[in-house]
């Protein structure tokens, strides 16, 4: 059975132009939200890298004196 249109009048296009509305909306919404999501994880990284250069560089201290003292 073939796929039926509805009707081509103004009720449909508003009906139409109303879910597009909708749609857009919603879209943006969704790309906002993932926007902040990534720059939420690129801190966390960032903070998480900057927290294991201080590890390194605090062992490597650690490790000269623990030579110096032997």
């Amino acid at each position: 059975m073939a796929e039926q249109l509805p009707p081509p009048t103004r009720m449909v296009l508003q009906v139409y132009k109303g879910k597009k509305v909708g749609a857009d909306k919603g879209f943006k919404l969704l790309k906002n939200k993932a926007d902040a999501l990534k720059t939420k994880f690129r801190d966390i990284c960032k903070r998480i890298h900057e927290t294991k250069m201080g590890m390194s560089e605090q062992s490597s201290v650690a490790c000269f004196s623990l030579t110096q003292v032997s």
